[in-house]
C-alpha cells in the first residue's frame, strides 16, 4: 500500500494522457491531488467538454495493483466529474472494466454540501 507517486509527482507527466484537454494549462499532466492554480495553470485536467466517454489514463508501464483510487473537483472552481468507471488493459489497446461480481463498478463522487459563512 505504498503511494504510486501522482499525488507527489514522481509518476511522470508524460505518462498521463487523456481524450482531451481544455487548453496547455488545464493538461492531464495537472490530474494529481492536491494540484492549487498557479499562475495561468489551472490546477486540475479539465476536459475539453463534458460528455461521456472521455478519459484519462495513466500508464503505469506494467502489472500494477491498485487498492485505492481518490478524486477531487476543480481547485478553484466548481467542477468535477460525478459518476466514472476504472478500466485496465495488459497491452495498451484493450481495456476491460473493473467488476465486482459480473457487474462493472460505478464509482460516485460523494455529495458534498457546500455551507456558506453567514456574518
Amino acid at each position: 500500500r505504498v503511494p504510486l507517486g501522482i499525488e507527489d509527482g514522481r509518476f511522470p507527466d508524460q505518462l498521463i494522457t487523456a481524450s482531451s484537454f481544455q487548453n496547455y494549462y488545464c493538461a492531464p499532466r495537472n490530474a494529481r491531488l492536491r494540484q492549487r492554480r498557479v499562475g495561468r495553470y489551472g490546477g486540475a485536467w479539465c476536459a475539453r467538454t463534458s460528455v461521456k466517454g472521455t478519459w484519462l489514463q495513466f500508464d503505469f508501464g506494467g502489472r500494477t495493483r491498485i487498492v485505492k483510487v481518490c478524486t477531487q473537483g476543480r481547485q478553484n472552481s466548481d467542477q468535477w466529474v460525478t459518476k466514472y468507471y476504472v478500466t485496465f488493459s495488459r497491452d495498451g489497446q484493450t481495456f476491460y472494466p473493473y467488476r465486482e461480481g459480473r457487474a462493472m463498478k460505478v464509482l460516485e463522487r460523494a455529495n458534498i454540501v457546500k455551507r456558506k459563512m453567514l456574518r
